[in-house]
Order: structure tokens, then C-alpha cells, then sequence
């Protein structure tokens, strides 16, 4: 039941603690800054390579990069140009990068903060109420 918020390598609040944590993108602005652009995969084809039960990381990758192919001319693609034209230029912290840190869309449904967590205890109670009838 926990796989709803927890994905493996990410320091959350434990179910039933209140202790904070602190979200830590260093290892996504590292991978960033190396590549100097965002590297998308082929928009056309990715959906090929998934695989079976993939993880969120590529599912995001491979949407926002059909995305970019479907709509060249869309919010999407102007704001992934945006980013790759900061990152060719070293500016790593421009307002246009976080929005693409590889895993900030699976990390928005995490714990990390008290209010958050509070959420998290009633959608696990609610859901074991329906599944289990407790």
C-alpha cells in the first residue's frame, strides 16, 4: 500500500512519523549540468522501449518528449527550449531548469513535509477503510 508514496531512494516521512525532510535535487542539477541540455529521448518511438511496468522516471522523459514532437510549436516545447538554451549556456539556475529535474514530477506526491504527510495518513486510511473495510 505504501508504493503510492514511497519509491525506492527517496528519503520521505516514514507512514505514521512526523519527522521532515528535506527534498536534495543535487544529484538532478549534477546529471544536468554534465549533459548541458535535457536530452530527451525520441519522441516518435519512445513508448517502444518502456518495457514492462517502467518506472516514472522515463514515463515523464517519454511523455514530455511526445509531447515536444506532437506540439513543436506549443507551452511544452518552448519551455524545454528555454531550459536547453540556459543549460548550453552554464546558467544551472535559471527558472526554467526545475521544472526538469528528472524526478521533481514523480517527487511532488512524496511526503517530504508535515502537511503533506497528513495527507498521506488519510488517503491510506481512506483507501484501507474501502479495501479492507478497517
Amino acid at each position: 500500500m505504501n508504493a503510492a508514496f514511497f519509491l525506492g531512494g527517496w528519503s520521505d516521512i516514514e507512514e505514521g512519523a512526523m519527522v521532515l525532510t528535506t527534498a536534495d535535487d543535487t544529484a538532478d542539477l549534477a546529471l544536468l549540468k554534465a549533459r548541458r541540455s535535457l536530452l530527451l529521448p525520441d519522441g516518435k518511438t519512445c513508448n517502444t522501449t518502456l518495457g514492462v511496468c517502467p518506472d516514472p522516471v522515463p514515463i515523464y522523459w517519454f511523455d514530455l518528449a511526445s509531447a515536444v514532437v506532437s506540439n513543436p510549436d506549443g507551452n511544452i516545447a518552448k519551455q524545454v527550449a528555454l531550459a536547453d538554451t540556459a543549460l548550453a549556456w552554464g546558467d544551472f539556475i535559471s527558472q526554467n531548469i526545475p521544472w526538469f529535474l528528472p524526478t521533481r514530477q514523480a517527487k511532488a506526491f512524496h511526503p517530504r513535509s508535515i502537511g503533506m504527510a497528513f495527507y498521506r495518513d488519510i488517503i491510506l486510511a481512506a483507501r484501507q477503510n474501502v479495501e479492507y473495510g478497517y
